[in-house]
């Protein structure tokens, strides 16, 4: 059971009052968030989190993390620092370099201090290629803190030199696929705003300088916004400005009107890789892999704790010397042996080193399911 906090005995400093001197330019919601003790500033666009802010922060990452497990997606965390190496290799360090933080290592060696993780995350992929078809759609996410130089700080956490954000990055094979696994994404995102109880608009948005050919915002409609959005009442569609689209709506010809908004999300597909290859002899077994699973999943002790490796390109003896590596204190062989009259199953029992073979409801005896 979680603890109770009582607010006599809570760190909660409050800002009573915004200095009339203060020289950060300031919107109703800062003010609140500093005279409520959710954040504190620690200088131009930095901010500390207070408990009571870090607990929101962490409710909001658990809807995230509910939501694009739902579709699939993995949690990773890659390294704040990214070679400049990489960047100028995809020609982003050229056309932002005013806004990156660059430092150096003893060495003289120059590194971004990730405002984003693209050029990470794909060298990442690349590196451990070749990837089976049957593990794509990629789909990788963090929620880390990001920073940019931001030559105007402003509006508290809107506008920081150190933000959180969570970004996720898919790879498929071609471009079909892509625009498929971007409809699922879409719909997560939809979700996470939904579960949020927040008022957003999603727009048409072009994909800046990250490149793409498809690309939605998210926005909060405020007039603080730096934004300007056109909506079409009539078919409740809107594209950013920036796209240069005409004054009528292109799908249902309204009148379009224009409001500000503050950007909250943003989703853009791009080109994918693949690499096929070909799975083991025991593939014709893993019927029984659904089963065990669905049993399984019925044990509180198991549930929302099992692991399939359905990587067939690799052999389930290499797949089960890697488990034993990793340290899973059960693993259940679902083998040659199962295309037997009666099915047997291997389990592996690393706590207390034992190995049997055993049909389906001995294995479930065993664990408990």
């Amino acid at each position: 059971m979680s603890p109770t906090f009582r607010l006599k005995n809570y760190f909660k400093p409050c800002l009573q009052s915004i200095p009339e001197t203060s020289t950060v330019l300031h919107c109703k919601s800062s003010k609140l968030l500093l005279e409520n003790g959710l954040v504190s500033p620690t200088g131009n666009g930095l901010y500390s989190f207070l408990p009571m802010g870090f607990r929101a922060v962490e409710k909001i990452c658990k809807i995230i993390d509910n939501e694009l497990e739902a579709i699939g997606a993995l949690k990773l965390e890659l390294p704040a620092l990214t070679s400049i190496d990489l960047w100028k290799k995809t020609g982003r360090y050229d056309a932002n370099n005013n806004e990156l933080f660059v430092l150096k290592d003893r060495k003289e060696r120059k590194y971004v201090l990730g405002p984003t993780h693209e050029e990470t995350i794909t060298n990442l992929v690349a590196s451990s290629a070749p990837h089976p078809v049957r593990s794509l759609p990629i789909m990788l996410y963090q929620i880390t803190a990001k920073y940019r130089d931001e030559p105007r700080p402003r509006y508290g956490l809107i506008r920081g030199r150190e933000f959180i954000m969570k970004d996720l990055y898919t790879f498929d094979k071609s471009i079909e696929d892509a625009k498929v696994t971007y409809e699922k994404v879409s719909e997560g995102y939809d979700k996470i705003f939904r579960r949020l109880g927040l008022q957003f608009l999603k727009v048409e948005g072009p994909t800046g300088n990250m490149g793409g050919t498809v690309s939605h915002e998210y926005h909060y409609p405020s007039p603080i916004g730096d934004d300007r959005l056109l909506l079409c009442r009539a078919c409740n569609t809107g594209v950013n400005v920036e796209l240069d689209r005409p004054s009528q709506c292109s799908s249902c010809n309204g009148r379009l009107t224009e409001t500000h908004g503050i950007e909250v999300g943003l989703i853009c597909y791009r080109n994918g890789l693949h690499r096929p290859w070909i799975g083991s002899k025991e593939e014709a077994a893993t019927s029984f892999v659904d089963d065990i699973e669905k049993r399984l999943s019925k044990s509180k002790e198991y549930n929302g704790d099992i692991l399939i490796d359905d990587r067939t390109n690799l052999t389930i003896g290499k797949r089960f010397m890697e488990a034993k590596k990793t340290g899973y204190p059960f693993i259940v062989i679902v083998g040659k042996n199962a295309l037997d009259q009666t099915p047997k199953f291997e389990l592996e029992n690393l706590v207390k080193q034992t190995n049997e073979q055993l049909t389906f409801d001995q294995l479930m005896t065993h664990l408990d399911a």
